[in-house]
């Protein structure tokens, strides 16, 4: 325990005032196949998001310190947290003394390979409808478990707030026999952004094909939302309605579970791409009589926001 404390000390140390000439003078680590990257990304105005600063194709990353600089009219970063296996040295966004700019520094005390997530970084988009600002790269410093530079390439990215939000994440009316009640798990991914406050479920005809419960999911953020069926008296009982209106963003990942009941639509495939080119798969439905399937998903309508 005491060695780990040291060579954390160290190497926040070095992070911070090992002179460039120095550093320089150390044998290069790693080839350019390294590369810093943050990806492009969709906020609708006011939103939120977190995305990663990566370091692809590393071997036995040490530490680094890596800035990211930004239209502060457009965004603001308004938090930073550990990437996995990693600890936060330092960072620093002040945005009223000094907008448009995050200085981050990240270290491991065992080394890290593969493709590394040096830090989380979220985004508030202040800005606009249809504002755009580039996120560009800027490294201090970059090195290995032995104190080694790692030579690199940058990838930059970008923050778009979204023009317009609505619509619908919509599978249509589509499929249909063979159905039973059950419990479905998948995957969506919009194609815009929507603001969700029902979900309406598609029934065979003739039928009070409904969901009972349904949860979703944000992967990126680990939130979630869930709504209970209100039953047949409440009328409009292929609607299920949340209780707080709630956004699915252009290009996030999303984990659905929905509890069915009597015979809904159903969608015989694994994966399945709507009319506007979102994206809905299925990765388990158990029915209920305990058989499973990985190709059962249900006709829905998310929207109503």
């Amino acid at each position: 325990m005491q060695r780990e404390v040291i060579f954390s000390i160290v190497l926040i140390g070095l992070i911070l005032v090992l002179p460039p000439l120095l550093r320089s003078s150390l044998a290069i680590a790693q080839s350019s196949d390294v590369r810093v990257s943050i990806g492009d990304m969709e906020i609708p105005p006011g939103g939120v998001l977190t995305e990663a600063i990566m370091v692809k194709n590393a071997t036995d990353f040490g530490a680094g310190t890596i800035c990211i600089s930004y239209d502060s009219s457009v965004v603001q970063v308004v938090n930073v947290s550990s990437g996995d296996g990693l600890i936060i040295g330092a960072w620093n966004a002040n945005n009223s003394v000094n907008p448009g700019y995050v200085r981050i520094s990240s270290y491991s005390t065992s080394g890290r390979s593969g493709d590394v997530v040096f830090a989380r970084v979220k985004y508030k988009a202040v800005g606009a409808g249809g504002s755009r600002s580039t996120l560009n790269i800027s490294v201090d410093s970059l090195f290995d478990i032995g104190y080694k530079d790692i030579s690199y390439s940058i990838e930059n990215g970008s923050l778009l707030v979204s023009e317009a939000v609505g619509g619908e994440f919509d599978t249509g009316a589509g499929g249909g026999y063979p159905s039973i009640a059950g419990v479905h798990e998948g995957f969506i991914i919009p194609n815009h952004t929507i603001i969700v406050k029902k979900m309406y479920t598609y029934p065979c005809a003739g039928t009070g094909g409904h969901a009972e419960y349904v949860e979703i999911c944000n992967e990126t953020s680990s939130s979630c939302i869930n709504a209970t069926w209100e039953g047949y008296q409440a009328g409009d009982y292929h609607n299920i309605t949340f209780p707080a209106r709630f956004t699915l963003a252009r290009g996030e990942l999303y984990k659905y579970t929905i509890i069915t009941g009597s015979y809904p639509r159903i969608i015989h495939r694994q994966n399945y791409t709507t009319s506007d080119g979102s994206f809905i798969n299925c990765t388990s439905f158990v029915d209920v009589n305990g058989r499973i399937y990985d190709d059962w998903i249900p006709a829905i309508r998310l929207g109503g926001g």
